[in-house]
């Protein structure tokens, strides 16, 4: 069972809602500034001044505060406001007229709200009226209030217009989305459609399949054909780890489409084993789309003959087909004549026996075969050998193209050894991801670490660093 999916992953999975409430969002946003009625704030300010007689200013700013609290006082400012026509409910006072006092001067500000610039400027200068009013009715009071600027009509609204309304109804339908992205049920796509794949622990996650080597994308730089040949020597080691038996004695390479880098790593991986001293035979057994003997005999343009398909249809034995390629320890099988069923010829009886035959003459077989996805090929292979190694591209493997290959392998009972990341973008050329710590999961499902390795890779170098082939090619 795969682990829950990150609240990440599902909201990118439900982008297009997001869009969606997030555009909805805005446009409510706008419509509700345009549908609403323009309003206007006029502004006024007072002084309060001490007696003549007693000129005492230090105390007069709490006696500002104090009248900037009676200017919402209805008992206040209602009789003025009825004299000027003005007719807002006592209680709705606080929602047309504010009031401050400055906490450095004796000073209030006092700011009407109305649907016109000149409603605006007569509501403020009324309760500037009514204040200076109450102020000279009162008795016992030391301070008077007298006007500093009376309020004139404002020129523009005191609305904060459509761009931040847009602003804050798109953050709005955007937190609804996200909300709602997060309760609806994971999308298919969610658990595998077309959700690219982009690192090691994305694949570990969804799969639960070891990822035994890592290899970037080969380029001419010498620390990127370092990185490049150190991932199929790592991956030699891990997969010495990976079976049921200590060492598999064949392998087949596929992958869940067809230019993830199936053919290359076949290639590379049989000479980075026969590099340690191990005979090893590549077997081409993709029919329909043939490439292994470009990666490992370049110079060779004519298809060697006879092949796999003389083989199985009994025209051939073993030992005829098996080809030097020129490289220490490497031998290759080409795919010979295409016949009209490739997928009932591998299935046939010589097709169950043909690794037997041929680990009499090597150490290990490694069979490259035509991606799972199209057809049922890869599928036949996998029942001749020890176990599956499936390539995966980082850069074009999409999670359901690659449960598809994977559930295909298990429908027919395949031992899937692990995953090599192919062109993986995370790789660091110039200080390459395995001169640290190598970890693998192996079949009991333990995470093993093979130890801190340095530059080990002599044993590689004389072979795969000669490969005709780039990493970010191949089939």
């Amino acid at each position: 069972m795969t682990e829950p999916i990150p609240i990440f992953e599902r909201l990118r999975a439900r982008w297009v809602l997001l869009l969606v409430a997030l555009v909805l969002g805005a446009a409510a946003g706008v419509a509700f500034d345009r549908l609403r009625p323009d309003t206007y704030t006029a502004s006024a300010e007072a002084v309060v001044a001490p007696d003549a007689q007693d000129p005492v200013v230090d105390s007069s700013i709490g006696i500002t505060q104090a009248y900037a609290r009676l200017a919402i006082d209805p008992n206040v400012v209602s009789d003025t406001l009825e004299d000027e026509d003005i007719a807002i409910p006592p209680g709705d006072l606080d929602e047309h007229i504010r009031a401050s006092a400055s906490p450095d001067a004796p000073v209030i500000q006092i700011l009407g709200t109305r649907e016109s610039p000149a409603e605006a400027a007569l509501l403020t200068n009324a309760v500037l009226d009514a204040l200076i009013a109450y102020s000279q009715r009162a008795n016992g009071l030391d301070y008077t209030l007298e006007p500093f600027a009376e309020a004139s009509a404002p020129t523009v609204s005191s609305d904060p217009g459509p761009v931040l309304y847009g602003l804050l109804g798109g953050g709005l339908g955007l937190l609804l989305g996200g909300l709602l992205a997060l309760v609806l049920p994971p999308k298919p796509f969610v658990a595998g459609a077309e959700r690219r794949l982009r690192t090691a622990d994305q694949v570990q996650r969804e799969f639960e399949l070891p990822v035994l080597a890592r290899v970037p994308r080969r380029r001419r730089s010498d620390a990127s054909v370092s990185a490049f040949n150190e991932g199929y020597g790592l991956l030699r080691t891990n997969l010495q780890f990976a079976g049921e038996k200590s060492r598999p004695e064949a392998i087949a390479v596929t992958s869940a489409n067809a230019g993830e880098g199936k053919t290359t790593t076949a290639a590379n991986l049989a000479i980075a084993w026969a590099s340690a001293g191990h005979r090893v035979i590549a077997v081409e057994a993709d029919f329909r789309r043939p490439a292994l003997q470009q990666e490992l005999m370049p110079e060779t343009d004519a298809p060697l003959l006879p092949g796999l398909s003389n083989y199985l249809l009994e025209l051939a034995s073993a030992e005829q087909i098996v080809y030097p390629t020129g490289k220490p320890n490497v031998g290759f099988v080409p795919v010979g004549p295409r016949p009209p069923n490739p997928s009932a010829l591998l299935d046939s009886r010589r097709g169950r026996t043909v690794v037997d035959d041929f680990k009499e003459l090597a150490d290990l077989i490694v069979v490259d075969c035509p991606p799972l996805n199209p057809g049922a090929d890869a599928s036949v292979v996998s029942g001749w050998v020890d176990g599956v190694l499936l390539v995966v591209d980082l850069t074009t493997s999409t999670e359901r193209a690659v449960r598809d290959a994977v559930r295909q392998l298990e429908a027919v009972e395949a031992q899937v050894l692990g995953v090599l990341l192919n062109r993986d973008p995370s790789i660091d050329t110039d200080d390459s991801y395995y001169h640290g710590d190598a970890q693998f999961i192996g079949a009991d499902g333990r995470k093993r670490r093979l130890g801190r390795r340095k530059r080990q890779v002599s044993d590689v170098s004389n072979g795969a660093a000669r490969t005709p082939s780039a990493a970010g090619g191949g089939r």
